[in-house]
């Protein structure tokens, strides 16, 4: 799903999406990330482990005081294919029966997110 079409299945701007996506956005909205949940069709485990991706609002921010830096930062060990696992398994079966699969996609559509996925649930032979 591109950004365009998640934003206008939530409801929301691509920008919003982009920004979100790309980390620009680190403080979403609750409800933002309802109307996200809810376009994709997040199972309730999906939606936990979103809102654990995706840092929370801080009503704190003081110049330094208690902020760590790294928070809310997506890095490849949070990185999970949310609302993606039938992708990753068609996916997995394609790597595990042809030498070369290629991913494309406009910039930011998770492709990175997803070759992750595929590498980490296929066989080892599958990558050799």
């Amino acid at each position: 799903m591109t950004q365009e079409a998640l934003a206008e299945s939530a409801g929301l701007s691509p920008r919003a999406v982009r920004a979100i996506e790309n980390g620009e956005r680190r403080y979403p909205y609750p409800a933002t990330l309802a109307m996200l949940a809810d376009a994709l069709g997040l199972s309730p485990d999906e939606r936990l482990r979103l809102a654990g991706v995706v840092a929370r609002r801080d009503t704190s921010r003081r110049a330094g005081r208690g902020v760590d830096p790294g928070r809310g930062r997506v890095g490849a060990e949070d990185d999970s294919p949310v609302g993606r696992r039938d992708l990753v398994a068609d996916v997995v079966e394609l790597v595990q029966e042809h030498r070369l699969v290629v991913l494309t996609g406009a910039g930011g559509v998770g492709k990175t997110t997803v070759a992750r996925a595929v590498a980490a649930e296929a066989e080892p032979s599958a990558r050799a």
